[in-house]
């Protein structure tokens, strides 16, 4: 195993899970085998952190609703950024409050 590779997973991981506890306390963060992400359900919308698929080739925070949105903030068929433009826990934070908003007004 690439040492490097394992690291940046961890620190993936844990950015996700400190993010979504800080922006839904009662939630409990799950890693999903299947996707190899971790993610919280809230409001009829999934909250997490990938790090990477076909959608997008890198780590990235997201935010999929279970009905689909229109506009410029759901920019794959969700809305989603990646990690290295979310360069700290405030700025993910931020991310999916955002995302909460706009999922409730669109």
């Amino acid at each position: 195993m690439d040492a490097e590779a394992a690291q940046n997973i961890a620190e993936i991981f844990w950015r996700g899970q400190m993010g979504l506890t800080r922006f839904a306390p009662e939630s409990t963060p799950v890693l999903w085998p299947e996707h190899f992400d971790v993610s919280i359900s809230l409001d009829k919308v999934n909250y997490g952190v990938s790090l990477g698929d076909a959608h997008i080739d890198e780590s990235y925070a997201y935010a999929g609703p279970w009905e689909s949105r229109r506009g410029p903030f759901w920019n794959v068929s969700f809305a989603a950024r990646p990690m290295r433009l979310l360069r700290d826990d405030t700025a993910l934070f931020d991310f999916f409050g955002e995302a909460r908003e706009q999922a409730a007004r669109d």
